[in-house]
């Protein structure tokens, strides 16, 4: 804000106006906070009144067209679902192993993002190229997003906010027009007309049109809802001359199983800040029902945040966070699948009825004079996604505690310490039911499958930091760190058949053992970090940093990688030349090089042979199903970038860069050919047939292009602001 000089009257008031010149925004940067001014690589902020503006489960995505470069993708909107993130394209072969780190509070973060309470975030930085995201350098090849969480602000006093949100949101996206029953019931006539003249059969025109009225219902459509005979429902030229049977009311499969979705919203906050002191604390509960029948998410939340400075040389703090989630959803919601309700109410032949019907068109009601799903006709394959949706059930439970302390020692000649732990527990239950009447349950009277996870990981940070200013025009900055990464998973599964009573959905209660298996899992990583900043008089930036990480999922020869960036920005505005230029308010050109990693391309033991556990006649049993990998080594990305940044006459912001990402040694999972001596084994999990594998780095990728970010403030008065962005 611009300095003023007012005069001293009993009331006085001052409306602060903004400097272009003093752009001394702070925000969160790898290990640490920096000017924006002085900023090197591309970061893009979200701050907390953005993301208030946003009514979302998961805070990320709140960075749905925020930041230029950054794709977030939102599925079908299932409840408790985070959107997937991809920051500058797609940097791996393998699936699910381009999702961003996710940095909370200076540690990783490896939960469900929706479970942090948008409501606690101050502020979100996406880093998008490698020299802003080369200190994270093992996991930081697809980018990362820093969230960081409120602290205590304001007096002594508590200041506390309720906030409520009540909403109700259907389908973002309408489904195609289709064609009703009469159309698509005259649009096949023609088409077996024609398949009757130009396909094997080879009839004349008269004889095809008298094939099609005789065979459309037995042959094709299988299911005659009008008032006339199978073979009596059309002209000779095609037009259907039969009348619905007025019962049939109920051939909009989507409009059975889509509603409105409900989502209410609860947050208490407290906050105060004194001279030692300062709390931030929050409980918040989220019920939200989806637009698609039988999914929801329903969460409980709540944070502390503590911050105490007993003098200036000592500076601590511990957070401590929770929250218990209950999930209904459907995992198969995606492809070609008789559970998917996408792919089947769009499909769905618009003459065939949800429930079952009397001959007359009426509906055959039970013996408490309900309706009927239909079950039992083959055209549909005695499947139906409505009372599935309804009687079948996906549910997923979590619990989660975390805890972080910290402590900050100033000591002479400008030197730091910090040490900083971060703990997590959570437990998963995934529960899964097939009913016994039609679908996966119908073979073996129902079945129930249940799924246990534990989670714990932790990590310690220990950093040095010297900062010196030289005469106030050389400006340095020095870091040195370590930090080492555990994460450590119990799994537990099994599968029960048999319900002896209906709607008592334990373990217990399915008679029947199908399979029951587990396994322990963990990971680390051990990391050495080093990083400089200079600037001279706010015109001129450097910046340099490394990093050397080792991770357990390589071979010890091979478990290290050494990651780098390097990057500089000018000032332009800052020169002489550019100070009688007044309607440019600030100009800065930067340019960047960077190497980042990434190792979540093989899986733990990624350079291990590997065996699956069975049993032969009653014996245990070895599978061999992966070679050792002994000579793998890190996916490394490159990435180049240049961008122009700057103000204009005081109104329009913009942004123009260019990126060339280059991924390379991308890990991958070779299945080896059974004349290979490969053995082909069953995955206990789904089921899937397999071959020997073996990992391998294979191959490249390339992402490239320009972006630009423009946003104007087209009204900016002291009672109204309106500002207009494009990215």
């Amino acid at each position: 804000m611009q300095t003023q000089e007012v005069l001293i009257k009993p009331n006085v008031k001052v409306f602060m106006k903004a400097d272009a010149e003093m752009l001394d925004e702070v925000i969160v940067v790898a290990y640490g906070t920096a000017k924006k001014e002085s900023l090197t690589g591309s970061i893009s902020v979200v701050d907390s009144k953005k993301i208030e503006k946003r009514i979302t489960t998961s805070v990320t995505g709140a960075l749905e067209g925020s930041a230029p470069g950054v794709q977030v993708n939102n599925t079908y909107g299932e409840p408790g679902k985070a959107p997937s993130i991809r920051i500058r394209g797609f940097g791996t072969l393998v699936s699910g192993a381009s999702d961003p780190l996710f940095i909370v509070d200076g540690v990783p973060f490896d939960g469900n993002i929706a479970e942090l309470n948008s409501n606690d975030i101050e502020s979100m930085s996406i880093l998008k190229d490698a020299a802003s995201a080369a200190l994270y350098g093992n996991r930081a090849a697809n980018g990362v997003v820093l969230i960081t969480t409120k602290s205590g602000r304001g007096s002594d006093k508590p200041s506390i906010t309720l906030q409520i949100n009540q909403g109700i949101y259907n389908r973002g996206i309408s489904e195609y027009e289709r064609l009703g029953a009469d159309q698509w019931m005259e649009a096949s006539w023609k088409a077996m007309k024609n398949y009757a003249m130009t396909g094997s059969l080879g009839l004349g025109e008269s004889d095809a049109a008298a094939y099609a009225t005789k065979n459309i219902i037995t042959g094709y459509a299988r299911r005659n809802i009008y008032d006339a005979a199978d073979d009596a429902l059309f002209d000779a030229n095609g037009n259907l001359i039969a009348n619905k049977l007025s019962g049939y009311d109920d051939l909009d499969w989507a409009k059975d199983i889509e509603r409105n979705g409900y989502r209410q919203e609860y947050n208490l906050s407290a906050s105060s800040s004194g001279d030692k002191l300062s709390v931030y604390s929050s409980v918040g509960y989220l019920n939200e029902k989806g637009y698609v029948i039988a999914s929801g998410y329903e969460r409980f939340s709540g944070r502390v945040n503590s911050t105490y400075t007993p003098n200036k040389w000592i500076k601590a703090g511990l957070n401590l966070s929770g929250s218990t989630t209950k999930r209904d959803y459907n995992d198969n919601a995606t492809g070609e699948y008789y559970a998917n309700p996408f792919y089947i109410t769009r499909y769905m032949a618009p003459v065939y009825p949800l429930f079952m019907h009397n001959a007359d068109g009426s509906y055959a009601l039970d013996e408490l004079g309900n309706k009927q799903y239909d079950v039992t006709s083959s055209y549909l394959s005695n499947r139906n996604i409505a009372y599935e949706l309804r009687n079948n059930k996906e549910e997923s439970r979590r619990n989660v505690l975390g805890g972080q302390a910290f402590v900050t020692v100033n000591l002479p000649y400008d030197f730091s310490v910090t040490v900083k732990g971060d703990l997590n527990n959570s437990t998963s239950n995934n529960t899964k039911y097939d009913n016994p009447k039609i679908g996966d349950g119908a073979t073996n009277n129902g079945r129930l499958t249940s799924y246990a996870y534990q989670y714990t990981n932790y990590t310690m940070q220990q950093l040095i930091n010297w900062k010196h200013s030289y005469k106030n025009m050389h400006n340095v900055d020095v870091m040195l760190g370590h930090e080492n990464y555990s994460w450590e998973r119990k799994y537990t599964s099994g599968m029960n058949t048999g319900m002896a009573v209906d709607g008592n959905l334990t373990m217990g209660n399915f008679l029947t053992n199908s399979f029951f298996n587990g396994s322990d899992d963990e990971y680390k990583t051990e990391s050495y970090l080093a990083r400089a900043r200079y600037n001279y008089d706010e015109r001129y930036f450097a910046e340099a940093s490394f990093r050397r990480d080792g991770s357990s999922r390589f071979h010890p020869d091979n478990r290290w990688g050494n990651f780098f960036s390097v990057g500089a920005s000018w000032n332009i505005k800052r020169e002489a030349f550019m100070q009688d230029i007044d309607w440019i308010d600030h100009l800065k050109f930067r340019a960047s090089y960077g190497e980042v990693g990434n190792d979540a391309g093989v899986n733990y033991y990624g350079y291990m042979a590997l065996y699956t556990i069975d049993k032969n006649g009653g014996e245990a049993a070895l599978l061999k199903k992966s070679l050792s990998a002994p000579d793998i080594k890190w996916e490394t990305t490159q990435t180049l970038d240049f961008a122009l940044e700057g103000r204009l006459f005081d109104r329009l912001n913009f942004q123009i860069g260019y990126f060339d990402k280059r991924s390379k040694d991308l890990l991958f999972e070779v299945r080896l050919p059974l004349s290979a001596g490969s053995y082909p084994w069953v995955d206990t999990d789904n089921g899937a047939p397999m071959n020997l594998t073996q990992y391998k780095n294979i191959g490249t990728v390339s992402n490239r292009g320009g972006e630009i970010a423009l946003d104007a403030d087209a009204i900016n008065t002291r009672d109204w602001k309106w500002n207009i962005g494009l990215d």
